[in-house]
């Protein structure tokens, strides 16, 4: 009699999960882990292990200089928005910096429901140059919206078409309501530095960030 409650359990909740509209899941590639650790080491770089397949490593880059405001190029380099090198295509402009990230905002923004803005967080710009790095819908939207910085990163972003982010506006975060108590069917988003959530259907902005490792 044992051996039938599994599959009775599984039948009856079949037709729950089929309606759940999951997410898709991220790769090690869609992640920025294009590397091996023989091309690492051949530059004489540290690595990072992409946590689903160790065989895929991001290398770590030297002596990388950005500060809040500064632009990220497609080819990996930064500069400050009062002197853009025209020769170079934009990809975002810096959030924060740390001893050992980079963090960056994507110019575009969304205003979309909660599954199409992770969705497209992960496949941003996938036909452009700037999909070399890998982008995500930030777990702390507050970090661009609170930031010191506000004033050089929207500075930064008009100076290179992008779209200013703004305090008034609400924005998605990838953190879901806490589902040892809620539905998962919710996330949090933030206005300013207040979040609560909101059904994952509801529309609100959304940004992309890529975080860049470095060692100093």
């Amino acid at each position: 009699m044992k051996k039938l409650i599994l599959p009775l359990i599984i039948l009856t909740a079949t037709p729950a999960l089929a309606a759940i509209n999951c997410a898709t899941l991220p790769t090690c590639s869609s992640l920025g882990y294009t590397q091996t650790v023989a091309q690492c080491n051949a530059k004489g770089l540290s690595y990072l292990k992409c946590p689903f397949d160790t065989t895929a490593v991001f290398c770590e880059q030297k002596n990388i200089y950005a500060a809040a405001g500064y632009i990220l190029y497609s080819d990996g380099t930064f500069s400050p928005y009062s002197s853009i090198d025209s020769s170079k295509t934009p990809a975002g402009v810096v959030i924060r910096t740390t001893s050992g990230f980079i963090d960056v905002i994507s110019t575009k923004e969304y205003n979309t429901n909660w599954y199409a803005a992770y969705n497209n967080c992960l496949g941003y710009d996938s036909n452009s140059s700037v999909s070399r790095f890998s982008w995500f819908l930030p777990y702390d939207p507050w970090d661009f919206i609170t930031s010191s910085s506000f004033t050089s990163i929207n500075a930064a972003l008009s100076k290179i078409g992008g779209t200013e982010v703004s305090k008034s506006k609400r924005y998605w975060s990838s953190k879901n309501e806490d589902t040892s108590t809620s539905s998962p069917e919710r996330a949090w988003a933030y206005l300013s530095s207040s979040g609560t959530t909101y059904a994952k259907t509801d529309v609100f902005y959304a940004r992309c960030i890529t975080r860049i490792p470095r060692t100093n």
